[in-house]
């Protein structure tokens, strides 16, 4: 087993030695993780494990001690997300599963849901299409368990401007909504 101390540039050398470290090893940061996994000249680079002290756990790629590439996050409350990671945050294609069993898989932009996207509840519900800061927004589809359904736009969550509602007796509204609602003018 390498032994290992962080100096004052913030690099990772083999105690005992000037020698910056490249290689495979084990080592308690002074945040309070655990790291195990690689590092090439000094820095956490490449493949390893992280784990907060408060039991989260990261695995997958790193660059400069950050979360970068490809990984999985894996929350103690249940929470998984596996995908890519930009700068130590969650960016790009991925897929979050929380404890309740909901699922979003699609596009992240700093940590929320934010680019095209399905959304599955854990009762059966669905919705495909358009994200913006973690709410639905732009062009969708949402589909509910009684079988409603609605193809149409979006804005902060709700329903709203051009879409048709079909309902689950075989009926369908065409128009216009606004904030959740049928809007008729």
């Amino acid at each position: 087993m390498v032994n290992l101390i962080q100096k004052e540039d913030g690099k990772f050398y083999e105690e005992n030695s000037e020698n910056l470290f490249s290689g495979k090893a084990n080592y308690n940061l002074e945040n309070g993780c655990n790291y195990d996994g690689e590092f090439l000249y000094g820095e956490i680079e490449g493949k390893g494990t992280l784990v907060w002290p408060n039991g989260d756990k990261y695995e997958g790629q790193l660059l400069s001690g950050q979360m970068e590439g490809t990984g999985k996050l894996l929350w103690i409350n249940g929470d998984k997300y596996e995908g890519h990671f930009s700068e130590d945050t969650i960016t790009g294609i991925g897929k979050k599963t929380w404890a309740n069993g909901d699922i979003y898989e699609g596009e992240f932009k700093n940590g929320i849901a934010h680019g095209k996207g399905i959304y599955f509840w854990n009762d059966g519900e669905k919705y495909e299409g358009e994200m913006k800061f973690g709410l639905f927004h732009g062009k969708g589809i949402k589909t509910w368990i009684n079988g409603d359904k609605y193809v149409g736009e979006f804005k902060s969550g709700n329903l709203h401007g051009k879409g048709t509602y079909y309902f689950n007796n075989g009926e369908k509204y065409q128009g216009k909504f606004k904030d959740g609602q049928i809007y008729k003018k």
